[in-house]
This record gives structure tokens, C-alpha cells and sequence, in this order.
């Protein structure tokens, strides 16, 4: 049997004793909300785009904001859980109180605690921002970095697998990185590439009576390139210039 950690958090991965390292996150806690505003701008142009708008308390996710005096927040916990919860709940209702209650509605609140960053495995290899621009033998996909869209990371396997455990694979936030890496790796293009990666390397694990350590990848990456996935980037898509690459990579994150 091979087993794919997608919790979100790497259960699975912790509760088989790989090792793992946990997260600190921030109190940002967001609804969704409409106002008259934005009814007017779509009763005008028709465009539902612009309907929901987002109303954040808390921080954003550098920390702007976290209320003072409270700690960061793993989310590892019932407790920690329940204690973002309800001070996010809190903070938004003394937002609205303030608000005139006639020219907005809140539409949505969050279904599940917005922890960004709970748990990740210790993996082979941790992605790290300095790796961007750079080509890995055993990358498994091409991801970009969601707040400059222009950078471009491979994904190594390694990532996502930690050799002394034979038959388990993290994808998502569940793989290893470091940093704000962990943060570009998080996000759901990333988590869909990495999943269907492992889904390939299962496939091939069971058919070949093969290890996950001893997977044939290079057999795995002509069976994702077949399906349309890119594995290596275009070394013409990288700029000419990439002294804010250089300089992003050297920033420590206090929630990593």
C-alpha cells in the first residue's frame, strides 16, 4: 500500500512518526461581505466580480495587524482552534457594530479556521526561496510564486517524501519547505500539481512493486508531461533581471 498525505496539516505523515515541523500563523480572520457600493457597481455593469468583497480583521498574512498580545497560533490544537475562532468572530463583530448597518450585509463567514501554515514534513529536501530559477532533476511540476507570478520554482519529489518511511507522500502544504517557500507551495495550483504527482508515483509504486524512495522518476515525469503537466520550466521565461528574486530570498518570515 502507498499512502498520500493531503490533510492540509500532515496528520497522517505525524501520526506514522515521520518528522515533521509545525507552523506559527497570524490571526486573520476574513468575511465576505457586499455593500451598496458594490450593488450599484453591479446593477451598472453587470460584472459579479467586484459583488463579494473581502473584510479582513486581524493581520494580513506578514503579521500587519495580529492583535497585540496574543501569541501566534499553530492550529495543532482544540484549543488554538477554538481560541481563533472565537477572537476572529470578535474582532469582526466590533467592525460591523460600527458600520451602518443599512448599507452592508455580511454574506459569508469562514467555513474552517484560516490557518495557513500548520504542519509539514521534514522531507529529503526543503524547497527555499533561493531556489527559484532553478532546475531539479526530480522535479515534479512547476509552481509560481503567488504574490510575483513571474517567479518560477520546480518542485523537487524530494519534497514530498521522507526516505526512511517506504510507502507515504505529502503534497500541498504537507511538503517540505522552508521560509516563505512554504507559503508559495501551499496554495491550491501547487497542492492539485503535487497531488496528481503523487497519484502518478502510487500508480507506478504498486505496478513496479517499487518503494516511494526507489520510484522510477524519470519514468513518473514523462507520465506527467503526457498529461499536459509541466516538470521543467522554459529557461527563456526567466528574467533578466532578478535582483528582487535575490532579495525576496534572503527574508525571514517571523510566522514560518
Amino acid at each position: 500500500k502507498v499512502v498520500i498525505d493531503a490533510s492540509g496539516d500532515a496528520t497522517v505523515m505525524h501520526r506514522a512518526g515521520v518528522p515533521t515541523v509545525i507552523g506559527k500563523n497570524y490571526m486573520t480572520y476574513v468575511a465576505h461581505y457586499c455593500d451598496l457600493e458594490a450593488a450599484e457597481k453591479l446593477c451598472k455593469d453587470g460584472d459579479f466580480s467586484s459583488f463579494r468583497k473581502w473584510m479582513s480583521t486581524g493581520s494580513d498574512m506578514f503579521g500587519n495587524g495580529h492583535p497585540e498580545g496574543m501569541d501566534m497560533l499553530t492550529g495543532e490544537t482544540a484549543e488554538e482552534i477554538t481560541a481563533y475562532m472565537t477572537e476572529g468572530k470578535k474582532t469582526l463583530l466590533k467592525r460591523v457594530e460600527k458600520m451602518d448597518k443599512n448599507s452592508f450585509d455580511v454574506m459569508t463567514l469562514p467555513f474552517m479556521p484560516q490557518f495557513r501554515t500548520i504542519r509539514h514534513i521534514k522531507g529529503d529536501y526543503s524547497l527555499k526561496m533561493e531556489d527559484a530559477y532553478k532546475h531539479f532533476d526530480d522535479s515534479v511540476c512547476v509552481i509560481n510564486d503567488f504574490d510575483h507570478k513571474d517567479r518560477l520554482f520546480e518542485v523537487p519529489f524530494r519534497t514530498m517524501i521522507d526516505s526512511d518511511f517506504d510507502n507515504i507522500i505529502a503534497v500541498g502544504r504537507c511538503a517540505s519547505a522552508e521560509g516563505f517557500a512554504w507559503d508559495v507551495l501551499r496554495v491550491i495550483p501547487p497542492a492539485i500539481l503535487t497531488g496528481q504527482a503523487a497519484g502518478t508515483v502510487c500508480s507506478e509504486c504498486l505496478k513496479d512493486m517499487r518503494t516511494v524512495k526507489d520510484t522510477d522518476i524519470h519514468k513518473v515525469q514523462k507520465l506527467l508531461e503526457n498529461d499536459n503537466v509541466t516538470v521543467h520550466f522554459d529557461d527563456e521565461l526567466v528574467p533578466t533581471d532578478t535582483e528582487n528574486v535575490e532579495k525576496m530570498s534572503v527574508f525571514e518570515y517571523e510566522h514560518i
